[in-house]
């Protein structure tokens, strides 16, 4: 999340448009936005593809999204700088419209995900053969560069797709026969310094950024998911401070990514502008500071939430009914077509 925060900071604000030495450190620290989003997504999914299913985590994490965009985009409103009508209806209506696009299609996927699961019923060999057809289509024919990333197989089929490659890895215990866990995330950071450096030469940019960009490509796809299991191996036991800051890195999300509240975040409450032309030091150091500080004030504020305001209305009558009559939803949907 620190690292999606900090893309975000070298790419929304004025802080894009520096040279030299801070344009090196910018392409360094800012490159993995998108990669990022592909760790998180694998990191939700494993765990997600084992979870039985709740409906009430469709709802808490909406929820969620609503608590933080729609009283942001008010503020943002009534002080003049919500940037337009486009921004104020995306604030008010979070669930459509790209605005805080990787809530929405997490949420759709927790939705779709007893549907999904359905998919490890099939054969072995059925579920090799359509996996290996889908990886074609979602994976490798998106790595070929086209005019834009954003083409017509949707962020949201490529959410479907990893869920359908993590299970099959996950549920037939494919990494235990790996070993080397130490070289996977080694491997991963390799990747991504070649990216970087791609980057930096104009004559392969476009191709590092399409890829980057484009959270369906191998490239991107590849690093995170070597990042995620060298970790994911390396088995370092539970270290309750970053179990507790991983409680509140969606909310950091969505607020640093409301779209009445991105301007004025970065380029008046974080001054970015003032920061162009500081010297490398001072550059670097800006952008590692404002990420820890978006994530730590909003941590703080989200703590209050999970303490104090969560479980009153989750607990509320209208929100327990909703919940109820998902839950019936489901239990008549993904049952009857499993016992079809």
């Amino acid at each position: 999340m620190l690292a999606i925060v900090s893309g975000h900071l070298l790419s929304q604000s004025s802080l894009a448009n520096v040279t030299g030495t801070n344009h090196i450190l910018a392409m360094l620290l800012g490159s993995g936005v998108r990669i990022g989003v592909n760790v998180f997504l694998i990191l939700g999914v494993w765990f997600m593809v084992d979870a039985k299913f709740k409906a009430e985590r469709i709802v808490r994490l909406y929820l969620e999204v609503f608590f933080y965009s729609v009283p942001i985009t008010i503020c943002m409103f009534l002080m003049g700088e919500a940037g337009g009508f486009r921004n104020v209806l995306q604030g008010m209506l979070p669930f459509f419209g790209r605005s805080v696009w990787f809530a929405s299609a997490y949420i759709s996927l927790i939705a779709l995900s007893p549907f999904l699961n359905h998919f490890f019923t099939l054969p072995a060999r059925t579920q090799r053969t359509l996996l290996a057809v889908l990886i074609i289509l979602f994976c490798l024919v998106p790595t070929i560069p086209c005019s834009t990333p954003l083409d017509y197989l949707a962020d949201f089929t490529w959410f479907c797709v990893v869920y359908l490659v993590i299970g099959i890895i996950k549920k037939e215990n494919l990494l235990e026969r790996l070993r080397g866990a130490k070289r996977f995330f080694l491997a991963g950071c390799a990747v991504y310094s070649a990216l970087v450096g791609m980057r930096l030469v104009p004559t392969t940019q476009p191709i590092a950024d399409y890829w980057i960009v484009n959270i369906k490509s191998l490239p991107n796809f590849l690093c995170a998911f070597l990042i995620f299991f060298g970790f994911l191996r390396l088995d370092f036991g539970v270290v309750k401070g970053i179990n507790f800051a991983a409680r509140s890195v969606f909310a950091v999300y969505i607020v640093h990514q409301t779209p009445a509240f991105i301007h004025y975040q970065w380029n008046v409450l974080c001054r970015a502008d003032s920061f162009v032309n500081a010297s490398p030091a001072v550059f670097a150091g800006v952008v590692v500071g404002i990420s820890f500080a978006v994530f730590l004030v909003v941590s703080a504020v989200d703590f209050i939430r999970l303490r104090f305001l969560e479980p009153l209305y989750m607990a509320s009558p209208p929100v327990k009914w909703i919940c109820s009559r998902i839950s019936s939803f489901y239990r008549q949907g993904p049952q009857e077509a499993s016992a079809t």
